[in-house]
Protein backbone atom coordinates (compact mmCIF):
# COMPACT_ATOMS: atom_id res chain seq x y z
CA UNK A 1 0.00 0.00 0.00
CA UNK A 2 1.40 3.27 -1.22
CA UNK A 3 1.34 5.73 1.79
CA UNK A 4 2.35 9.21 0.99
CA UNK A 5 3.22 11.75 3.95
CA UNK A 6 1.65 15.57 3.04
CA UNK A 7 2.80 18.56 4.55
CA UNK A 8 -0.08 21.40 3.62
CA UNK A 9 -3.97 20.57 3.77
CA UNK A 10 -3.72 21.84 0.35
CA UNK A 11 -2.48 18.71 -1.12
CA UNK A 12 -5.41 16.88 0.51
CA UNK A 13 -7.64 19.00 -0.90
CA UNK A 14 -7.76 17.40 -4.57
CA UNK A 15 -8.44 14.07 -2.92
CA UNK A 16 -12.28 12.35 -4.20
CA UNK A 17 -13.88 9.14 -4.75
CA UNK A 18 -17.09 8.02 -5.42
CA UNK A 19 -17.05 5.64 -2.99
CA UNK A 20 -16.13 8.14 -0.03
CA UNK A 21 -12.93 9.13 1.49
CA UNK A 22 -12.07 8.13 4.99
CA UNK A 23 -10.54 10.97 6.89
CA UNK A 24 -9.27 9.88 10.31
CA UNK A 25 -7.65 12.09 12.69
CA UNK A 26 -5.61 10.97 16.43
CA UNK A 27 -4.02 12.29 18.70
CA UNK A 28 -0.83 10.21 20.88
CA UNK A 29 0.42 11.50 24.12
CA UNK A 30 3.46 10.02 25.36
CA UNK A 31 1.85 7.10 28.26
CA UNK A 32 -1.46 6.94 26.70
CA UNK A 33 -1.38 4.99 23.26
CA UNK A 34 -4.11 2.76 24.66
CA UNK A 35 -6.26 5.91 25.19
CA UNK A 36 -5.65 6.65 21.67
CA UNK A 37 -6.30 3.03 20.53
CA UNK A 38 -9.69 2.66 22.06
CA UNK A 39 -11.00 6.75 21.14
CA UNK A 40 -9.75 5.50 17.68
CA UNK A 41 -11.32 2.17 17.20
CA UNK A 42 -14.79 3.57 18.73
CA UNK A 43 -14.84 6.33 15.76
CA UNK A 44 -13.80 3.70 13.62
CA UNK A 45 -16.59 1.61 14.79
CA UNK A 46 -19.31 4.28 13.78
CA UNK A 47 -18.52 4.26 10.06
CA UNK A 48 -18.52 0.58 9.62
CA UNK A 49 -22.15 0.06 8.19
CA UNK A 50 -21.19 -0.05 5.06
CA UNK A 51 -19.39 -3.36 3.00
CA UNK A 52 -17.19 -1.23 1.71
CA UNK A 53 -16.04 1.28 4.37
CA UNK A 54 -15.83 -2.16 6.81
CA UNK A 55 -13.23 -3.59 4.81
CA UNK A 56 -11.09 -0.50 3.87
CA UNK A 57 -10.49 0.03 7.92
CA UNK A 58 -9.76 -3.21 8.04
CA UNK A 59 -7.05 -3.31 5.46
CA UNK A 60 -6.32 0.32 7.29
CA UNK A 61 -5.50 -1.52 10.53
CA UNK A 62 -2.07 -2.38 10.46
CA UNK A 63 -1.60 1.64 9.17
CA UNK A 64 -3.78 2.53 12.31
CA UNK A 65 -1.33 0.67 14.59
CA UNK A 66 2.09 2.38 12.93
CA UNK A 67 0.71 5.65 13.80
CA UNK A 68 -0.37 4.53 17.25
CA UNK A 69 3.08 4.41 17.96
CA UNK A 70 4.21 7.38 20.63
CA UNK A 71 7.91 7.05 18.94
CA UNK A 72 6.87 8.68 15.83
CA UNK A 73 6.77 12.31 15.45
CA UNK A 74 4.32 14.67 16.29
CA UNK A 75 1.40 14.07 18.40
CA UNK A 76 -1.26 14.43 16.22
CA UNK A 77 -1.45 12.30 13.29
CA UNK A 78 -3.96 12.16 9.94
CA UNK A 79 -4.87 9.68 7.88
CA UNK A 80 -7.26 10.30 4.55
CA UNK A 81 -7.94 7.13 2.35
CA UNK A 82 -10.34 6.76 -0.67
CA UNK A 83 -12.62 3.81 -0.76
CA UNK A 84 -12.21 2.71 -3.87
CA UNK A 85 -8.47 2.24 -4.50
CA UNK A 86 -5.29 1.68 -2.74
CA UNK A 87 -3.08 4.23 -1.31
CA UNK A 88 -3.20 6.63 1.20
CA UNK A 89 -2.29 10.36 2.73
CA UNK A 90 -0.89 10.84 6.11
CA UNK A 91 0.02 14.25 7.93
CA UNK A 92 1.52 14.73 11.21
CA UNK A 93 1.78 17.53 13.80
CA UNK A 94 3.64 18.81 17.01
CA UNK A 95 -0.09 20.17 17.85
CA UNK A 96 -3.01 17.76 19.10
CA UNK A 97 -5.99 16.70 16.54
CA UNK A 98 -9.33 15.81 17.76
CA UNK A 99 -10.34 12.16 17.80
CA UNK A 100 -12.32 12.30 14.83
CA UNK A 101 -13.26 9.58 11.65
CA UNK A 102 -15.84 10.33 9.04
CA UNK A 103 -16.50 9.10 5.60
CA UNK A 104 -17.41 11.39 2.79
CA UNK A 105 -16.98 11.84 -1.10
CA UNK A 106 -14.24 14.48 -0.39
CA UNK A 107 -11.65 14.99 2.60
CA UNK A 108 -12.65 16.51 5.73
CA UNK A 109 -10.41 18.74 6.79
CA UNK A 110 -11.36 21.38 9.04
CA UNK A 111 -9.32 19.81 11.80
CA UNK A 112 -6.12 19.85 9.84
CA UNK A 113 -6.61 23.46 8.81
CA UNK A 114 -7.49 24.23 12.24
CA UNK A 115 -3.65 22.92 13.43
CA UNK A 116 -2.55 24.75 10.70
CA UNK A 117 -3.73 28.32 11.45
CA UNK A 118 -2.62 27.53 15.49
CA UNK A 119 0.59 26.51 14.45
CA UNK A 120 1.07 28.88 11.27
CA UNK A 121 5.23 29.39 10.77
CA UNK A 122 6.84 31.91 12.67
CA UNK A 123 10.45 32.70 13.21
CA UNK A 124 12.37 33.81 16.42
CA UNK A 125 15.83 35.76 16.17
CA UNK A 126 17.13 36.13 19.42
CA UNK A 127 20.16 38.24 19.60
CA UNK A 128 23.00 38.57 21.21
CA UNK A 129 26.53 40.45 21.16
CA UNK A 130 27.87 37.32 19.47
CA UNK A 131 25.39 36.91 17.06
CA UNK A 132 22.01 36.06 16.18
CA UNK A 133 20.35 32.94 16.38
CA UNK A 134 17.20 31.78 14.19
CA UNK A 135 14.65 29.12 15.50
CA UNK A 136 11.39 28.42 13.12
CA UNK A 137 8.17 27.17 15.09
CA UNK A 138 5.34 25.30 12.92
CA UNK A 139 2.96 23.76 14.31
CA UNK A 140 4.11 23.21 17.59
CA UNK A 141 7.57 22.17 16.35
CA UNK A 142 10.47 24.95 17.01
CA UNK A 143 14.12 23.51 15.26
CA UNK A 144 16.81 25.77 14.66
CA UNK A 145 17.11 27.36 11.14
CA UNK A 146 20.32 29.05 11.23
CA UNK A 147 23.15 31.12 13.45
CA UNK A 148 25.09 33.74 12.52
CA UNK A 149 28.11 34.75 14.31
CA UNK A 150 29.61 38.13 15.53
CA UNK A 151 33.13 38.83 14.76
CA UNK A 152 34.97 41.17 16.51
CA UNK A 153 37.14 43.49 15.22
CA UNK A 154 41.06 43.92 16.12
CA UNK A 155 43.07 45.26 18.25
CA UNK A 156 44.24 48.98 17.87
CA UNK A 157 47.97 49.41 18.20
CA UNK A 158 50.12 52.48 19.54
CA UNK A 159 47.05 53.87 21.94
CA UNK A 160 47.66 53.61 25.65
CA UNK A 161 45.79 50.88 27.60
CA UNK A 162 43.00 52.75 29.16
CA UNK A 163 42.57 54.80 25.90
CA UNK A 164 42.95 51.78 23.98
CA UNK A 165 39.99 49.99 25.99
CA UNK A 166 37.70 52.87 25.32
CA UNK A 167 38.27 52.75 21.74
CA UNK A 168 37.79 49.22 21.25
CA UNK A 169 34.45 49.18 23.38
CA UNK A 170 32.82 52.39 21.35
CA UNK A 171 34.54 50.36 17.87
CA UNK A 172 33.45 46.67 19.17
CA UNK A 173 30.00 48.54 19.70
CA UNK A 174 29.16 50.30 16.28
CA UNK A 175 30.33 46.81 14.71
CA UNK A 176 27.47 45.00 16.58
CA UNK A 177 25.30 47.28 15.72
CA UNK A 178 26.49 47.57 12.33
CA UNK A 179 26.45 43.50 12.04
CA UNK A 180 22.66 43.25 13.13
CA UNK A 181 21.67 46.49 10.79
CA UNK A 182 23.15 44.43 7.79
CA UNK A 183 22.04 41.12 9.10
CA UNK A 184 17.91 42.56 8.70
CA UNK A 185 17.94 42.04 5.06
CA UNK A 186 19.24 38.32 4.69
CA UNK A 187 16.98 37.74 8.28
CA UNK A 188 13.87 39.14 6.02
CA UNK A 189 14.65 37.08 2.83
CA UNK A 190 14.81 34.01 5.60
CA UNK A 191 11.46 34.64 6.61
CA UNK A 192 9.98 34.92 3.13
CA UNK A 193 11.81 31.97 1.67
CA UNK A 194 9.98 30.03 4.80
CA UNK A 195 6.72 31.63 4.57
CA UNK A 196 6.85 33.25 8.24
CA UNK A 197 3.74 34.90 9.33
CA UNK A 198 5.47 36.77 12.36
CA UNK A 199 8.90 37.20 13.46
CA UNK A 200 9.95 37.83 17.24
CA UNK A 201 13.23 39.62 17.68
CA UNK A 202 14.30 39.03 21.04
CA UNK A 203 17.20 40.10 23.29
CA UNK A 204 18.83 42.79 24.79
CA UNK A 205 17.01 46.15 23.82
CA UNK A 206 19.07 47.82 22.10
CA UNK A 207 20.49 45.07 19.98
CA UNK A 208 16.77 43.98 19.48
CA UNK A 209 16.48 47.83 18.25
CA UNK A 210 19.39 47.58 16.02
CA UNK A 211 18.55 44.70 14.38
CA UNK A 212 14.65 44.85 13.99
CA UNK A 213 15.44 48.48 12.37
CA UNK A 214 17.47 46.69 9.30
CA UNK A 215 15.29 44.68 8.32
CA UNK A 216 13.35 46.17 4.84
CA UNK A 217 10.87 48.33 5.04
CA UNK A 218 7.52 47.29 4.93
CA UNK A 219 8.67 43.60 5.79
CA UNK A 220 6.50 40.82 5.53
CA UNK A 221 6.09 39.23 8.54
CA UNK A 222 4.87 41.70 11.41
CA UNK A 223 8.18 42.12 13.12
CA UNK A 224 7.70 41.44 17.35
CA UNK A 225 10.01 42.39 19.54
CA UNK A 226 10.60 41.33 22.84
CA UNK A 227 12.86 41.80 25.56
CA UNK A 228 14.05 37.64 26.50
CA UNK A 229 17.86 37.22 26.36
CA UNK A 230 17.76 33.14 25.18
CA UNK A 231 20.89 32.24 27.37
CA UNK A 232 23.48 29.92 25.22
CA UNK A 233 23.02 26.02 24.69
CA UNK A 234 19.02 26.29 25.70
CA UNK A 235 17.28 24.15 23.29
CA UNK A 236 14.97 25.57 20.23
CA UNK A 237 11.92 24.66 22.15
CA UNK A 238 12.96 26.60 25.19
CA UNK A 239 13.68 29.73 22.83
CA UNK A 240 10.01 29.31 21.67
CA UNK A 241 9.09 29.21 25.13
CA UNK A 242 10.70 32.76 26.27
CA UNK A 243 8.48 34.28 23.52
CA UNK A 244 5.19 32.10 23.63
CA UNK A 245 3.47 35.00 25.26
CA UNK A 246 4.59 37.69 22.41
CA UNK A 247 3.97 35.03 19.26
CA UNK A 248 0.40 34.48 21.11
CA UNK A 249 -0.76 37.94 21.08
CA UNK A 250 0.91 38.51 17.93
CA UNK A 251 -1.20 35.62 16.54
CA UNK A 252 -4.53 36.85 18.15
CA UNK A 253 -4.25 40.38 16.54
CA UNK A 254 -3.20 38.89 13.57
CA UNK A 255 -6.75 37.06 13.43
CA UNK A 256 -9.23 39.76 14.83
CA UNK A 257 -7.06 42.34 11.78
CA UNK A 258 -8.30 39.41 9.16
CA UNK A 259 -11.72 39.53 10.55
CA UNK A 260 -12.08 43.34 10.61
CA UNK A 261 -10.72 43.30 7.18
CA UNK A 262 -13.64 41.15 6.02
CA UNK A 263 -16.49 42.89 7.95
CA UNK A 264 -15.42 46.05 6.36
CA UNK A 265 -15.18 44.96 2.96
CA UNK A 266 -18.66 43.56 3.24
CA UNK A 267 -20.26 46.22 5.17
CA UNK A 268 -18.74 48.93 2.26
CA UNK A 269 -19.97 46.55 -0.68
CA UNK A 270 -16.67 45.54 -1.34
CA UNK A 271 -14.23 42.50 -1.35
CA UNK A 272 -15.44 41.06 1.52
CA UNK A 273 -18.22 38.40 2.81
CA UNK A 274 -19.72 38.19 6.23
CA UNK A 275 -21.93 34.99 7.38
CA UNK A 276 -22.52 32.18 5.36
CA UNK A 277 -24.80 32.46 2.58
CA UNK A 278 -22.69 35.75 1.37
CA UNK A 279 -19.59 33.06 1.71
CA UNK A 280 -21.40 30.71 -0.47
CA UNK A 281 -22.21 32.78 -2.51
CA UNK A 282 -18.90 34.21 -3.00
CA UNK A 283 -17.69 30.78 -3.61
CA UNK A 284 -19.92 29.91 -6.66
CA UNK A 285 -18.71 33.19 -8.03
CA UNK A 286 -15.04 31.93 -7.92
CA UNK A 287 -14.71 34.89 -5.43
CA UNK A 288 -12.97 33.66 -2.64
CA UNK A 289 -9.15 34.61 -1.39
CA UNK A 290 -8.88 33.68 1.92
CA UNK A 291 -11.81 31.84 3.94
CA UNK A 292 -12.24 32.73 7.20
CA UNK A 293 -13.78 30.00 9.66
CA UNK A 294 -14.10 29.63 13.31
CA UNK A 295 -13.39 25.93 14.43
CA UNK A 296 -16.78 24.64 15.58
CA UNK A 297 -19.71 26.32 13.97
CA UNK A 298 -21.59 23.26 11.71
CA UNK A 299 -23.64 25.02 8.84
CA UNK A 300 -26.39 22.22 7.33
CA UNK A 301 -27.27 23.45 3.85
CA UNK A 302 -27.74 21.70 0.13
CA UNK A 303 -25.10 20.84 -2.83
CA UNK A 304 -26.85 21.11 -6.23
CA UNK A 305 -25.32 18.88 -9.61
CA UNK A 306 -22.70 21.81 -10.69
CA UNK A 307 -21.07 21.88 -7.21
CA UNK A 308 -22.68 25.19 -5.49
CA UNK A 309 -23.44 24.80 -2.07
CA UNK A 310 -26.12 26.61 -0.50
CA UNK A 311 -27.44 27.24 3.73
CA UNK A 312 -30.06 25.58 4.84
CA UNK A 313 -32.35 28.48 4.59
CA UNK A 314 -31.76 28.90 1.21
CA UNK A 315 -34.06 26.92 -1.56
CA UNK A 316 -31.77 25.59 -3.96
CA UNK A 317 -33.39 26.18 -7.89
CA UNK A 318 -32.36 22.61 -8.62
CA UNK A 319 -32.56 19.21 -7.27
CA UNK A 320 -29.82 19.23 -4.65
CA UNK A 321 -28.50 17.22 -1.74
CA UNK A 322 -28.62 17.40 1.81
CA UNK A 323 -24.91 18.44 3.80
CA UNK A 324 -24.89 18.01 7.31
CA UNK A 325 -21.64 20.33 7.45
CA UNK A 326 -21.05 22.71 4.75
CA UNK A 327 -17.48 23.61 6.38
CA UNK A 328 -15.63 20.84 4.85
CA UNK A 329 -16.69 21.78 1.40
CA UNK A 330 -16.30 25.47 1.88
CA UNK A 331 -12.33 24.47 2.77
CA UNK A 332 -11.90 21.96 0.01
CA UNK A 333 -13.85 24.23 -2.66
CA UNK A 334 -11.34 27.14 -1.60
CA UNK A 335 -8.37 25.23 -1.71
CA UNK A 336 -9.56 23.79 -5.03
CA UNK A 337 -9.53 27.37 -6.71
CA UNK A 338 -6.49 28.68 -5.39
CA UNK A 339 -7.62 30.71 -2.16
CA UNK A 340 -6.39 30.54 1.40
CA UNK A 341 -7.90 29.13 4.65
CA UNK A 342 -7.59 29.60 8.05
CA UNK A 343 -9.77 28.78 11.27
CA UNK A 344 -10.27 32.22 14.09
CA UNK A 345 -11.05 31.60 17.57
CA UNK A 346 -14.97 31.70 17.76
CA UNK A 347 -15.02 35.14 19.25
CA UNK A 348 -13.17 36.74 16.00
CA UNK A 349 -15.99 35.72 13.72
CA UNK A 350 -19.16 35.77 16.37
CA UNK A 351 -21.10 38.19 14.34
CA UNK A 352 -20.75 36.61 11.38
CA UNK A 353 -21.84 33.38 12.63
CA UNK A 354 -18.71 31.71 12.73
CA UNK A 355 -17.74 32.23 8.91
CA UNK A 356 -16.21 35.23 6.79
CA UNK A 357 -13.83 35.28 3.44
CA UNK A 358 -11.61 38.40 1.78
CA UNK A 359 -12.17 37.88 -1.69
CA UNK A 360 -10.47 38.96 -5.06
CA UNK A 361 -12.54 41.38 -6.38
Amino acid sequence: MTTRRVDRPQAVATLSDDLGVLSAYLTVRPGAADAARLAVDQQLGDLTGRTEVRERVRDLRPVFDRLLDPALPGRGRAVFAPLSRPGLLVAFTQLPLTTAAAVDDIAHLRPLVAAHSAGRPAGIAAVAAHGIRVVEVRLGLARDVGTTRYTAPGRYDGLRDGVQQDVRLRRVAEHVHHFLRGAGAHLATTAAERHWRHLVVTGDAELVAALAGGLPGGADPGVVRATHVAADGISADAVAALVAGELTDARRREDAALAGQARDAALAGGAGAYGIADVTGALAAGRVRHLLLDDATRWPGWRTADGRLWPAHETPPSPALGVADLSHRLVVQTYRQGGEVTVLPAAALAAAGGVAALLRW
